[in-house]
């Protein structure tokens, strides 16, 4: 203080925050990877809760099932899940819950114009998550197709399986007649050389 003549001092500390900006950083860097990796994505990926809370939907909710992000996270699973196939699905996910690190099922979900379509949804724990973290990772992929090709194969299958079993049944009636056929001609030649 120079009125009075008395010595101030000044106590300064000084701590080095290069490794904490490097820290920031590269946490920066895999956030916008992992965003832009989720943001163009065929695959729809949501990141929830065990709850059900789900605190990211990727934009390909509207690729998928033709519902934007912020629509489909105010539906509940009834609202899009066919109703014959939720309790597989709650069923499912109650796995995770229970112990099972990841489970899939393929069931049928709404599309916004389409109307229902086959998914395929996997579920995986997500290893080490913080309490009040999200703590289930989910992908979907639309299988309609491959389930149409599923279901046409098993009707082709089918209809080879019925013509040869109709072709084995005609083969049969032959042998059957060609059998009685060939007795009935060689009873009466046995008749006509024995005279």
């Amino acid at each position: 203080d120079k009125q009075s003549g008395a010595a101030t001092s000044v106590i300064c500390s000084l701590r080095d925050m290069t490794e904490r900006k490097r820290a920031e950083q590269a946490l920066a860097e895999s956030e916008a990877r992992y965003r832009l990796l989720a943001e163009n994505t065929s695959e729809l990926i949501i990141l929830g809760h065990d709850d059900g809370r789900r605190v990211y939907i990727s934009p390909a909710s509207e690729r998928l099932l033709g519902f934007t992000p912020e629509e489909l996270g105010a539906m509940h699973l009834r609202d899009h899940v066919h109703p014959d196939d939720l309790q597989r699905l709650y069923a499912a996910t109650a796995r995770l819950v229970t112990g099972e690190d990841q489970v899939s099922l393929v069931y049928r979900s709404l599309h916004k114009t389409r109307g229902w379509i086959s998914i395929e949804g996997g579920f995986r724990r997500i290893p080490g998550a913080a309490a009040g973290q999200p703590s289930i990772v989910a992908t979907f992929r639309d299988v309609s197709e491959r389930e149409r090709q599923a279901t046409a194969l098993e009707k082709a299958k089918a209809a080879a399986e019925m013509a040869q079993q109709q072709a084995e049944h005609a083969s049969q009636a032959k042998t059957d007649f060609l059998a009685s056929m060939s007795h009935e001609i060689r009873t009466p030649l046995h008749g006509i050389i024995g005279y």
